[in-house]
C-alpha cells in the first residue's frame, strides 16, 4: 500500500487494513493495536481518536501496545502520521516522495533498480543475517523504526517528509510485564485465541498468563507428555 502526502483515506486499500473517522480524523490500523484497559481495535482507535483532541500522537504512541501498523490522517490540515509497534515487527518503509507498507512496491512504483542497491547494507547482511534498520538494501529506502512518527506533509513543490524520534521511557521492570498481561488479556475479551504450544518456556510463559486473566483458549492438536 503505497502512501503519499496527497493521499486520501479512500484511496488506500489493503487487506486487513481497517478504518475509524470523526470530524477531524480518519485512522487507520493493521493488526492487533490496544490501549491498556481497552478493547483492541475500534474501541482503542476511538480513545486514541479522543486524546489526539489535546495531546500529540507521539505522546500517544508511547501508550499504544500490540503488533500493528497505525495510519493517522489529519481531515482539516492534511496529511499523514504514520507509526508501528512499540517492539516494530510491523513494516513501514519510506523514501523522499512517501511510504509503503511493502517494500518490493515501493521499489517498482520508483523504478529503482540494481544500481541502487546498498554494498554496505548488503555486507552487513552477509556477516550478520540482517540490516539494521532504519537502513535498507537500497540507498535512500528507508525502514520506519519503532520508536519513531513518520509525518508525510503536502508542499509545494514537493512534499514536507519528517520523522520524529519518540524517546521511550525504559519500563523493563516486573510490574510493567505484569500490567502488559493484564492489559494484552483485555484487548482480547470476548475473542478465543489459538496457542502454538512448542513445549517452550516462552509459550507455556505466555498461555499460563493469559489464561490466568481468564482468556478462552482454542486448543488444536494433541498435547504430548514426555516422562
Amino acid at each position: 500500500m503505497l502512501i503519499a502526502a496527497t493521499s486520501r483515506p479512500e484511496e488506500l486499500a489493503e487487506t486487513g487494513l481497517r478504518w475509524w473517522s470523526d470530524d477531524r480524523f480518519t485512522i487507520g490500523w493493521k493488526g492487533h493495536l490496544f490501549l491498556p484497559g481497552e478493547r483492541a481495535g475500534a474501541a482503542s482507535v476511538a480513545r486514541l481518536a479522543a486524546g489526539l483532541a489535546h495531546r500529540s500522537l507521539g505522546e500517544l504512541a508511547r501508550e499504544l501496545y500490540g503488533v500493528f501498523g497505525l495510519f493517522v490522517h489529519d481531515r482539516v490540515a492534511g496529511g499523514w502520521q504514520l507509526a508501528v509497534d512499540n517492539a516494530g515487527l510491523y513494516k513501514i518503509f519510506y523514501d523522499d516522495i512517501g511510504a509503503s507498507t511493502s517494500f518490493l512496491e515501493l521499489l517498482a512504483d520508483r523504478g529503482i533498480g540494481p544500481d541502487r542497491v546498498a554494498p554496505l547494507a548488503v555486507v552487513e547482511f552477509l556477516a550478520h543475517g540482517f540490516v539494521t534498520a532504519p537502513e535498507t538494501f537500497v540507498a535512500g529506502v528507508r525502514k520506519l523504526r519503532d520508536r519513531e512518527i513518520l509525518e508525510l506533509a503536502p508542499g509545494r513543490p514537493e512534499p514536507r517528509i519528517r520523522v520524529k524520534d519518540l524517546s521511550f521511557p525504559a519500563a523493563d521492570d516486573r510490574d510493567a510485564v505484569l500490567q502488559y498481561f493484564a492489559d494484552l488479556a483485555t484487548s482480547l475479551r470476548d475473542r478465543r485465541v489459538s496457542a502454538d504450544l512448542s513445549g517452550g518456556f516462552d509459550s507455556r510463559l505466555i498461555v499460563g498468563m493469559l489464561v490466568h486473566h481468564g482468556i478462552d483458549f482454542e486448543y488444536i492438536g494433541e498435547v504430548y507428555n514426555s516422562r
